[in-house]
């Protein structure tokens, strides 16, 4: 069988350039008569020019409905040939027109030359006919079609209460296949891509297939929707019900005095006992009055009684009072830190000021130093000392400003930030609240919105007018004492370091960490194991061992683990030679001594080894010093060169001021080798490269500028660096040699692997008077102003 809904004649009248009109999220089939509001300047002139004309345009949907201004490239190339049968202009730019389908296209081509208008598209299209295939099937056969698809459209269009009745006669005396599987595409509210693929398919057939498919989704969705709106009818019924008989309820309350009921009588009460703020005041009795207004099933209620909570909760006056005295703070503190005495001199001038003064603003700290020197419990000890209650917040990674500020009570489960959450866990509002890792909060843009959300609330001067979102009025936090802990500066906001008073805890040195180890570490690593005091012992030789060949840190977190480790191992060992009865009592039976030999069974082979012989026997490598936020490191700086053009080569993961570090000390001895019986004079026919082993981690930094120069010396004269030195300074082009941070870390570092003389700038003089005594008696400094100075003393061995 075959058909043409489009005679030869018709379809020839039809012009084979067709003005454009863009369709954002509407897709238009042959038969349709749709009405469409213009807005758009350009698409208005294509309609006028139609107007004049034909009163053919072709209409295409677009592939992005957002696109205001369409061009070719943001069209599908499928549309329907449409005739304007009515226009009126609503107002002015504002058009009303009605349009029918007549048949589909595809575009071949747009036209872009002599083109009015920047966006008013032509183009040229290909006109499809309706395909009646195979052959085999009978007219009849298309008849059964076209009466079940107009069934069960019919039992759809029962069930929509959008779909207009106007359109529903329409397909209901429609007899022709073609134009009926049209009109029914284009009635179901299916997707655009799905009315693309009804509108580019030409086979009837497979347009009815299509539709059927579609038709029962719809059908089925719709079933759906009628039983959750007949269950909800139910559930409104049922909530309307238990309304009135709360009305009832409530009325019984008011004849026996009860205004209010029971629960609205204990909230007052509660709001009389209570130490609100006058606004706070004010608030939870305009909340209490709303609620008695509020039905108990709607979902308000709840959220209201939430909130009411909340501000009945919260000590707004209830403070902690402070009965220590600067004495038994000081006990506390020696008793749970040993060292640190310029930090615990400050936190007791703190005390001291609290107690003589009126003042409530507390002072805000940050506890700088190296991962494992006791930054989080040294804030535990500050609130044991101060005789306030403590609590943590970790930033760590913290992106959402609602972590600080909480979130608006109009959102569903809606709760206030984490410090008023800690403030009614604790329960007082003077609290020392520590901000665990604020240089880890995040770097994307939300990060960046909780660190502003940190200025408020770290700013002295503001933080007495706190808005969390959820309560939605101030709260007085400057009674609040916060610690902020942070391993390096350099992430935090300025603005945010501007607010804080900055005390840098420094690594720790190896008496330092034996002590630690002795007096807090290894009882308390007994007492978990449920062994007696004393029953293992560890030589001075052992802790040596194990600090230095077993850790590498500023702190004394991996000694612990070593050190649990090793118990571990002394308590395994002791129960598989107990036999089955005696297992049970855990205990040794005998004090163990441990020495150095005992470290390296338990522990294996040594973790830290450097090879000072080795690498100092060769020209060309100096010992740097460098910092990180896990203390101090010593890093040698190897430099070579071979036959070449003059060029540098660097490697080994360097940042800019360290490669800028470098040329500036190529240049320096460019300019100044004759001073140091150095000849350059053909630099120009070798390459130098310069490499910083451990290319894994990234270095920057300009302290290695003296390093650098050095090393660079040592290759160039053919003369060995010191084997026994390391030195850290920054240089200049004229040869000055400028203090570096970071001295007390980086001569622990020396120490640790055992060198035995360190080069300093003169500017750091002060920073090794600070140093402890016993680290200055196990390392000798030298101090130079000048570059030239400092390296031939480095090389004169």
């Amino acid at each position: 069988m075959s058909k043409d809904t489009l005679d030869t004649k018709r379809k020839n009248d039809f012009p084979e350039w067709l003005r454009i009109l863009p369709l954002a999220d509407c897709v238009v089939f042959p038969g349709a008569v749709i009405p469409l509001l213009i807005d758009d300047p350009v698409q208005i002139r294509v309609l006028d020019e139609a107007l004049n004309g034909d009163c053919y345009v072709g209409v295409v949907t677009q592939r992005d409905p957002d696109e205001l201004q369409p061009q070719a490239k943001d069209l599908v190339k499928n549309g329907c040939l449409v005739r304007i049968r009515q226009m009126v202009t609503v107002q002015e730019k504002l058009l009303r027109i009605r349009v029918e389908g007549i048949a589909r296209f595809t575009v071949e081509r747009y036209k872009t030359e002599e083109i009015p208008e920047p966006f008013m598209l032509r183009a040229k299209v290909v006109y499809h006919e309706d395909k009646y295939e195979p052959a085999g099937i009978s007219k009849t056969d298309y008849q059964v079609l076209t009466e079940r698809l107009t069934q069960q459209f019919d039992v759809y269009a029962g069930r929509s209460v959008t779909l207009p009745e106007d359109l529903k006669l329409v397909v209901k005396n429609t007899n022709d296949p073609a134009r009926l599987t049209n009109l029914v595409a284009f009635a179901l509210p299916i997707p655009v891509k799905e009315k693309l693929k009804l509108l580019a398919e030409c086979d009837v057939q497979k347009r009815f297939k299509h539709l059927f498919t579609l038709l029962n989704q719809e059908i089925k969705s719709a079933q759906l929707a009628d039983q959750i709106l007949k269950d909800t009818n139910t559930s409104l019924s049922r909530m309307q019900r238990e309304g009135y008989l709360r009305e009832q309820l409530k009325a019984i309350h008011k004849e026996l005095g009860d205004d209010g009921g029971v629960e609205l009588l204990h909230l007052r009460g509660l709001i009389k006992k209570s130490r609100l703020s006058d606004e706070a005041m004010r608030v939870a009795r305009h909340e209490i009055d709303r609620l008695a207004a509020i039905p108990f099933s709607s979902p308000e209620y709840a959220g209201t009684r939430n909130y009411l909570d909340w501000i009945l909760n919260l000590p707004w006056r209830k403070e902690d009072q402070n009965p220590r005295t600067l004495a038994e703070a000081k006990r506390i503190l020696n008793r749970n830190h040993y060292g640190l005495e310029a930090l615990k001199d400050r936190l007791l001038e703190y005390m001291a000021v609290m107690k003589v003064s009126d003042s409530s603003s507390a002072p805000i700290l940050c506890l700088v130093g190296p991962p494992g020197v006791g930054k989080t419990s040294l804030g535990q000890s500050i609130a044991e000392a101060l005789g306030r209650k403590f609590c943590r917040i970790a930033l760590g990674g913290a992106h959402d400003v609602s972590e600080i500020r909480g979130h608006r009570r109009t959102y569903v489960s809606a709760q206030p930030g984490k410090i008023i959450q800690n403030l009614r866990r604790l329960g007082t509002r003077n609290p020392v609240i520590l901000l665990d890792e604020i240089d880890k909060i995040g770097n994307s843009q939300m990060g960046a919105e909780t660190a502003s959300a940190l200025l408020e609330l770290l700013d002295p001067n503001q933080n007495s007018t706190f808005t969390d979102n959820f309560l939605g009025m101030p709260f007085d936090l400057s009674h609040v004492l916060f610690i902020a802990t942070a391993n390096w500066l350099e992430p935090i906001h300025p603005a945010l370091r501007d607010r804080m008073e900055i005390l840098e805890i420094p690594g720790y040195t190896f008496d330092e960490k034996c002590h630690i180890a002795v007096r807090h570490i290894i009882p308390d690593l007994l007492k978990k194991c449920l062994l007696p005091a004393n029953s293992i012992r560890f030589e001075q030789g052992a802790l040596k061992r194990l600090i230095e060949s077993y850790t590498h840190e500023g702190g004394v977190r991996e000694m612990e683990r070593q050190l649990a480790s090793v118990i571990r191992k002394i308590v395994r060992m002791d129960l598989e030679k107990e036999d089955a009865a005696a297992t049970s009592n855990r205990k040794v039976r005998q004090r163990i001594l441990i020495t150095a030999e005992k470290i390296s069974e338990f522990l294996g082979h040594e973790r830290w080894r450097f090879d000072q012989p080795e690498r100092i026997s060769q020209t060309g490598i100096a010992l740097g010093l460098g910092w990180t936020p896990e203390g101090g490191d010593v890093i040698p700086v190897e430099a070579t060169r071979m036959p070449g053009r003059g060029e540098l080569i660097l490697t080994g993961n360097l940042g800019k001021v360290l490669m800028e570090s470098i040329r500036i000390a190529i240049s320096f001895l460019r300019s100044e080798g004759t001073s140091l019986g150095i000849d350059l004079s053909g630099y120009a026919e070798y390459d130098i490269h310069v490499h910083v082993p451990a290319a894994a981690i990234a270095k920057d930094g300009p302290s290695a500028g003296l390093t650098v120069a050095t090393a660079l010396a040592s290759l160039f004269s053919g003369r060995r660096v010191r084997s026994t030195l390391s030195m850290t300074g920054e240089i200049t082009l004229r040869g000055k040699l400028l203090p570096v941070g970071g001295i007390r870390e980086k001569v622990l570092a020396s120490t640790r692997l055992g060198i035995k003389e360190i080069l300093l700038p003169e500017g750091n003089r002060s920073d090794w008077s600070d140093l402890p005594s016993n680290v200055k008696k196990q390392i000798k400094a030298r101090f130079f102003k000048n570059t030239c100075d400092a390296i031939l003393y480095a090389l004169s061995e």
